[in-house]
């Protein structure tokens, strides 16, 4: 909560004030003022945060085989629910909003009705369900009908030995400057192999293997 006062400066320090205003981070002599008094007073609270969750959680295993590790569920929230309500705690503000300001929106396919009860459940408590539409089908059958270049961001975790047969749908939806990324391919390389001799064959994309948890192949798509 915020309160507002009046106080009076000597204008030499005004005028330095005036100088670290930049119309962008800050905006107004209120906030440099405020930034100033927190530093000086040792009350700065941090208003970013980045969560690393993407270990392979092998002390977890056998368990972290199926689920990764942040999204085990503790005391009725998942690992990362937990580290977010910590970060809210100290001051670290959660911003929901972001999706909405770049007209963010995400559709997830899953086939097992389990996993689409839990993944509902999981959206209504993050504050983005109207940001997502999980669609409870075939990865396949939603492929041929969706509009060409209509996905800037696809990530394929799925029936691996369909991959190939999927490919001229999946070219096909992705836009170009799009971005392909698809799970566990060292972890099962001799399935991905067909794959990415697709895509090695196209001279329309460029493919990175990034060697975390499973291995992730990165395909672009060339403007």
């Amino acid at each position: 909560m915020k309160e507002r006062i009046t106080i009076t400066l000597d204008s030499e320090l005004i005028k330095q004030i005036d100088k670290r205003i930049d119309g962008n981070i800050i905006k107004n002599r209120s906030q440099q003022i405020e930034i100033l008094l927190t530093n000086a007073l040792g009350t700065y609270r941090p208003q970013k945060a980045v969560i690393l969750v993407g270990g392979k959680g092998t002390r977890l295993r056998p368990l972290t085989y199926e689920k990764p590790k942040c999204l085990f569920d503790v005391n009725g929230k998942t690992v990362t629910e937990h580290l977010l309500d910590l970060l809210k705690k100290y001051g670290v503000r959660i911003r929901h909003e972001a999706a909405a300001a770049i007209d963010g929106h995400v559709t997830t396919l899953e086939y097992a009705a389990d996993k689409v009860a839990m993944a509902r459940d999981a959206f209504a408590r993050s504050g983005l369900a109207d940001r997502i539409t999980l669609v409870h089908g075939d990865a396949g059958q939603w492929l041929a009908q969706a509009a060409d270049a209509s996905i800037d961001l696809l990530f394929l975790d799925s029936d691996r030995e369909q991959y190939a047969g999927w490919w001229p749908q999946l070219r096909r939806v992705l836009r170009r400057g799009g971005l392909l990324v698809v799970d566990n391919a060292t972890s099962h390389a001799a399935q991905m192999e067909p794959l990415r001799a697709l895509l090695d064959a196209d001279q329309d994309f460029g493919t990175s293997l990034v060697p975390v948890g499973n291995g992730e192949l990165l395909a672009v798509r060339n403007a």
